[in-house]
């Protein structure tokens, strides 16, 4: 297949009732304690008609300063340059908006990451993830998959993936392998959101050594 899949995608398209606002925003404060990672889907194109209003990503953007310990990834389709102290995962397209069309991957983790200073990973579809941090930078190739392919919900395996494994203490670049791996489970499940199991993933780990013989986890 050589086109992304139709699928039906119900969104708000009304502004969030301050009511409901103010309870997701102490929602959010009684999870905090104890968590290992907050992870941010947001994308709703209209500001304030999603979950992640003004407010709640001023409280976020909070959050990151008065527990830094935590990884907060964020995954936004038009705001991700509103958001401060979080790490951000983009793909290319929605990164080149930001710092500029002609930037690679490589090139712009890094220069999101000195506009931030907190990770950032930018997928790149069949070419795989790039990663930079205040430890290191670089790239993790995707597998290469025989079609059929379906990438509707890959980046939300990806995300999902990073978040997970940083919030244990994975480093960018594990966590960027991690989120290959998944994703590359996902995109063969067609015509569904699909979801990656660790044997699924460990799988597919062994078909990616044999695809890239010389790759290594140090950066």
């Amino acid at each position: 297949r050589v086109h992304e899949l139709n699928r039906m995608d119900i969104k708000n398209r009304t502004p969030i009732p301050p009511t409901v606002e103010e309870k997701l925003s102490k929602q959010l404060g009684r999870m905090i304690p104890g968590t290992r990672a907050i992870l941010v889907t947001d994308q709703v194109q209209e500001e304030n008609c999603g979950v992640m209003t003004v407010v709640m990503r001023d409280m976020l953007n909070e959050v990151s300063k008065t527990v830094p310990g935590v990884p907060i990834w964020v995954d936004s389709r038009e705001r991700g340059h509103l958001y401060e102290g979080v790490s951000l995962k983009m793909n290319l397209s929605e990164a080149q908006k930001s710092v500029g069309k002609d930037t690679n991957a490589e090139q712009a983790a890094r220069k999101l990451f000195q506009r931030n200073q907190k990770p950032v990973v930018i997928t790149d579809g069949e070419n795989g993830i790039a990663y930079c941090d205040r430890n290191s930078s670089g790239f993790v190739p995707a597998l290469k998959m025989e079609p059929p392919l379906d990438i509707v919900g890959a980046g939300d395996s990806v995300l999902a993936a990073i978040g997970l494994a940083t919030g244990i203490g994975a480093t960018l670049r594990e966590a960027a392998l991690i989120g290959c791996l998944a994703a590359s489970v996902t995109i063969k499940k067609i015509g569904t959101t699909g979801t990656a199991s660790v044997e699924e993933m460990l799988e597919n780990l062994t078909l990616f050594e044999e695809q890239n013989p010389d790759f290594s986890l140090s950066p």
